[in-house]
């Protein structure tokens, strides 16, 4: 079950990377893969967390979900995106519901972007 997130990095990498041709996977090996943008002023940190090493929740109660951070320059957070966060539903072991929830977040990404 944990190597789903391994369906999903190449996807996750090939539409950041449209954003800043720069991007890579910083350790798809890791607990939970991460990814740093740098688009404008805009510092992005994307992570495919599993809930067990990300906070603590036990893998039978958990899955996985992705987060989505924007900062400026200065580390001021202008904007999160966490599917589900702080509900009964924020992590899924569904590979259709997880990849429904990252497509989501990569979409309201791009569209912030074209916003700012």
């Amino acid at each position: 079950m944990k190597d789903l997130r391994k369906l999903f990095i190449d996807e996750i990498t090939e539409t950041l990377e449209k954003l800043d041709p720069e991007t890579e996977c910083l350790d798809e090996l890791s607990e939970y893969p991460q990814w740093l943008l740098l688009v404008g002023k805009h510092h992005i940190d994307v992570v495919l967390a599993d809930s067990e090493s990300f906070e603590g929740t036990p893998w039978d109660e958990g899955g996985f979900n992705i987060a989505v951070t924007i900062t400026n320059e200065g580390g001021e957070i202008l904007g999160t995106f966490c599917p589900y966060n702080y509900t009964s539903q924020v992590w899924t072991r569904n590979a259709n519901e997880l990849a429904q929830r990252i497509r989501d977040a990569l979409d309201a990404l791009e569209n912030w972007l074209e916003v700012k």
